[in-house]
């Protein structure tokens, strides 16, 4: 969800790769926040704000009324209490790539361009011209270099040496930038591959340790038997008697 602010009103986009069965929902929270916000802000006037909702997928979309939500139609008394307002719609899915070219919109071509064929990376390989087409600011080709690489990267099915052929094919104006960026992107993956690991493994030793003190608790204070700690905790019943015979080894020693 991205935010941009006028004078006179605000926007608000929002992108879906599925289906959403209530866009008003969020979009309607989006709306309150950035209200809510604007007030926290002592500005005692709001702008209107205009929902903007691309959307991506495979599957079809049918825009509906807020109302129709609620499952049969509402008499019309009724809808006076029902938030009122509607969303700009668009399905990049169901344009060709000619009618994207044809907004003429600089980096919004390119966007378009990426989330319509983002789910055929083989197409996306073999078109690196059109997909970087009319790119000709320096910072639109980092910003769009970064969006591209990260799609690549997060695409596991993409082997690194059909991403770095891929680069090579660039312009030689983008392919410099792109293959030091591609490099940051993998290096900054494996730290938080490491970090989510590190993570992973602090959170299942914990959680070890945890039931290690349940079997002692049950065997020590409630006198339960090595096979009924096994089945109370879901352990194995050699783990529980190694457990509870390292543990009295281990008072046998202090003492």
């Amino acid at each position: 969800m991205g935010v941009l602010g006028q004078s006179l009103a605000a926007f608000i986009f929002e992108h879906k790769s599925k289906r959403e069965p209530r866009p008003h929902l969020q979009l309607l929270r989006y709306m309150l926040d950035a209200w809510s916000e604007r007030l926290h802000q002592n500005n005692k006037k709001l702008n209107p704000i205009i929902p903007i909702l691309v959307y991506h997928g495979k599957q079809g979309w049918k825009k509906r009324d807020f109302d129709s939500y609620f499952g049969k139609k509402l008499p019309e008394s009724i809808l006076p209490f029902l938030p009122r307002f509607d969303y700009i719609f668009t399905h990049v899915t169901d344009m060709s790539d000619e009618q994207i070219l044809e907004l003429g919109k600089g980096l919004l071509i390119n966007t378009f361009l990426m989330l319509k064929h983002i789910h055929d990376p083989d197409f996306i390989m073999h078109n690196a011209e059109l997909i970087f087409i009319n790119l000709t600011e320096p910072h639109s080709q980092q910003d769009f270099i970064v969006l591209v690489l990260a799609y690549f990267y997060k695409n596991s099915q993409l082997a690194k040496e059909k991403i770095h052929r891929f680069i090579q094919n660039l312009p030689k104006t983008l392919n410099k930038t792109a293959m030091s960026t591609y490099d940051m992107i993998l290096e900054e993956g494996k730290k938080i591959g490491e970090r989510e690991r590190q993570r992973l493994e602090e959170e299942l030793e914990e959680a070890r340790q945890q039931v290690n003190k349940v079997i002692l608790y049950l065997y020590q204070i409630d006198q339960k038997t090595p096979e009924e700690i096994a089945l109370i905790v879901s352990k194995d019943q050699n783990y529980v008697e190694t457990l509870i015979s390292n543990s009295e080894e281990e008072n046998i020693a202090d003492n």
